[in-house]
């Protein structure tokens, strides 16, 4: 609304009005906006912002934002206070049942009930605030639940601000608290990992367990650090959370058990995936994961295939947004089926593959929206060079040549920022921004009359003429000349 209402060909940008909110020591602080703004009025636009923002029509705005972000305050402190209790609560029992259940399988091995002490509430507590991954897990709550409140606030702040209607900033807020119960999700069931393993070495310490084996989880899932820790033996008094002891890494699924002979493993079955049948399947309890890999893995194609997608399938997840928003309907909308055209059709792959940046080159930037910081250096760099090339044949050659000179820069200026936009690395293009702005006509003018000795003539024939050409040094290290 303020923002957008500037956001034209001599007025601020919407890149100049999230730079604007990216500077602010506390994005969502609409007094710190607002004094930025009054002690750095260096441009028109922003002025004309400022004065809007302490018109009165925009006072009760301005309240009704204070308070939705107080109120966002609170909830974040109320859902930390839930969260907190109901993990604690989780994490207690789950410590108790592990314990007794550690014993109880213990007990059924030896084959004689002994008797054992009940663990004491204070090694819960002691296990519950240990600060295994640099944090306990109330810290960790706290600072999801924090992050998550700043983002909406800030959310809250650029709605008031770009005139966002009420849905779109439902939508987007639904998205983050989307993400905050995503995190949440993974803090649980990696602190439940924690718990659990940390119980189960409690139970072998009190039925004098010295040593114990290291269990992943045998299929295509599993993490390569837990994969090389399969099957071995280390001591209990020397276990250690993320370095020989689960959990390796947020969403472990490995666990232990107390230490048994080969012999006696031979004996016992494991549950194992079977990608030929892609059903779950027993094995001797002895077999590791780099012996189940080689039997069940390395010997069919179509297994080996199976692991490629599910070890790419965050990049392929990435690839697929971009060929959709390339390729639109004719790219499969379910990621499945996208992996399944990437790794199992490569001759339609292939096509697909050869075929994008021409595609890229036709589309107009109005149409990219969704590859917005998508594309690597040398897609972005032919692009603009496709986009320049073309500006010949858009200008009005009806027009008086300084009309045609001026339509020719705005359109090569238009090309850079929308490159640059387009940019997969936001780093550099600040870089670029900084080093290499955008020139106004009159300065390009002025480069050309006083640097370069031209005429006022020359200088705006050489300005429609060098319109199509782009800098040659840039194009070769990038492999393009």
């Amino acid at each position: 609304h303020v923002f957008r209402k500037y956001m034209g060909k001599d007025h601020l940008s919407e890149e100049e009005a999230f730079h604007l909110l990216n500077s602010l020591s506390d994005p969502t602080s609409f007094k710190e906006l607002h004094q930025a703004l009054k002690n750095n009025p260096d441009s028109e636009a922003k002025a004309v912002i400022l004065s809007e923002l302490e018109a009165p029509a925009y006072a009760a705005r301005i309240e009704r934002l204070q308070e939705l972000q107080q109120q966002t305050d609170l909830m974040m402190r109320d859902i930390y206070r839930q969260e907190k209790d109901f993990n604690t609560r989780h994490y207690v029992n789950l410590a108790y049942d592990t314990y007794h259940r550690g014993i109880f399988d213990i007990q059924q091995r030896a084959g004689y009930g002994f008797s054992f002490a009940e663990v004491d509430h204070k090694t819960i507590d002691s296990i519950l605030s240990s600060k295994w991954s640099g944090e306990n897990y109330s810290s960790r709550i706290w600072k999801n639940t924090q992050g998550l409140a700043q983002e909406v606030k800030q959310d809250l702040l650029m709605d008031v601000l770009t005139g966002q209607t009420h849905k779109e900033a439902a939508d987007r807020i639904t998205k983050k608290f989307a993400g905050g119960a995503s995190a949440s999700r993974r803090l649980i069931r990696t602190e439940s990992n924690f718990v659990h393993g940390q119980m189960e070495m409690k139970s072998y310490e009190e039925c004098g367990i010295k040593t114990y084996i290291f269990v992943a989880t045998l299929d295509l899932k599993t993490s390569s650090t837990c994969r090389e820790l399969d099957g071995k033996r280390f001591l209990v008094a020397e276990q250690q959370p993320g370095v020989n002891c689960n959990p390796m890494h947020p969403w472990c699924r490995s666990t232990t058990i107390c230490d048994i002979s080969d012999e006696e493993l031979a004996q016992m079955q494991r549950r194992a995936y079977d990608p030929k049948t892609k059903r779950s399947r027993t094995v001797p309890a002895n077999m590791t994961y780099e012996q189940w890999y080689k039997e069940y893995v390395e010997s069919n194609p179509e297994a080996m295939t199976q692991e490629k997608m599910r070890s790419n399938r965050f990049v392929d997840q990435a690839q697929h947004q971009k060929y959709r928003a390339i390729y639109g309907e004719d790219i499969p909308k379910a990621f499945a089926d996208f992996q399944e055209l990437k790794y199992n059709k490569s001759e339609e792959w292939g096509l697909f593959k050869s075929g994008k940046q021409k595609r890229l080159n036709s589309m107009d930037f109005s149409q990219m929206k969704d590859l917005h910081g998508k594309l690597g250096d040398k897609e972005t760099r032919l692009w603009y060079k496709a986009k320049d090339e073309a500006i010949p044949k858009l200008i009005d050659t009806s027009r008086p040549l300084k009309e045609q000179a001026e339509q020719a820069h705005r359109m090569r200026n238009e090309n850079r920022t929308a490159a640059r936009d387009l940019m997969k690395d936001q780093k550099k293009r600040r870089e670029l921004d900084c080093d290499f702005p955008n020139k106004t006509f009159e300065e390009l003018m002025n480069h050309k009359i006083y640097d370069k000795g031209m005429t006022y003539e020359q200088a705006l024939e050489d300005i429609v003429k060098t319109s199509a050409k782009t800098n040659l040094q840039v194009n070769k290290a990038l492999g393009l000349e």
